[in-house]
């Protein structure tokens, strides 16, 4: 009987003659088809553009944790300005897509 680091390199070669025997080595003789890399349309750069996070506030009095919810409300309030942009931009991509 074979031991088996006898059958490893027997394998092998079995299967390296195999391939060299077949005559088509594809399943089918259609040639490959190509499909195109899809192009995304150009982003509108206001909506690249992060808007800066507050600062966390400068110590724990009222003045200070009223003031950094201000600033904090309005950079959220800029997200979402963001994020609606971002929607309208995709929407009108999708709507674009379905014209024919």
């Amino acid at each position: 009987m074979l031991s088996k680091t006898m059958l490893l390199p027997i394998a092998a070669c079995l299967a390296l003659s195999a391939c060299n025997i077949t005559k088509n080595h594809s399943a089918t003789d259609a040639p490959v088809k190509v499909i195109e890399k899809p192009v995304l349309p150009p982003v509108p750069s206001a909506l690249m553009q992060k808007p800066p996070r507050p600062e966390p506030p400068a110590s724990g009095k009222a003045a200070d944790l009223l003031a950094h919810a201000a600033d904090f409300g309005a950079y959220v309030r800029q997200l979402e300005i963001k994020l609606d942009g971002w929607i309208q931009w995709v929407n009108e991509q999708a709507e674009s897509e379905n014209v024919p």
